[in-house]
């Protein structure tokens, strides 16, 4: 990339949460007005919910941890996974004050450990794409000399 390009878009990129604290997995909703997203500031990962661009103020979500926000495709649900490996919904509703939700709900339990278990939602909320974890086999060769002569 040229110097003369990459300045352009670093003119026009700008932190949008700048903490102390671990701020990541950050997700746009469906209209583009709110970003979810993680942070480690209570000193575990929690969700957030602000608006965008204004920043201010903030939700938290989330209540007892959590990580890898996703909208539901119509705006109406936070997904995250919790703790436990249960993935949480949150009812996402408009309010006068601009935004609110209600208290996660567990919806399963996933498989794996939260950070190798990517998953998705479909626009409805009805159906998740949820990564199966890996299994390793293991094979133990006794007497593998004797395969030699």
């Amino acid at each position: 990339m040229s110097g003369q390009c990459r300045s352009r878009l670093e003119a026009n990129h700008s932190p949008f949460v700048r903490t102390p604290f671990i701020d990541s997995a950050g997700r746009f909703s469906p209209d583009g007005k709110w970003i979810v997203y993680e942070s480690s500031e209570s000193g575990r990962s929690e969700i957030y919910l602000q608006p965008f661009p204004a920043g201010a103020p903030r939700w938290q979500v989330s209540n007892q941890g959590g990580n890898r926000p996703v909208w539901r495709g119509d705006g109406k649900e936070i997904y995250f996974i919790g703790p436990e490996l249960k993935l949480m919904g949150a009812t996402v509703r408009q309010s006068a004050t601009g935004i609110k939700t209600d208290t996660p709900q567990p919806v399963f339990t996933l498989p794996g450990n939260p950070g190798d278990t990517p998953f998705d939602v479909t626009a409805d909320g009805r159906r998740f794409l949820v990564r199966k974890p890996e299994t390793l086999q293991l094979r133990v060769i006794v007497n593998w000399q004797a395969g030699l002569k």
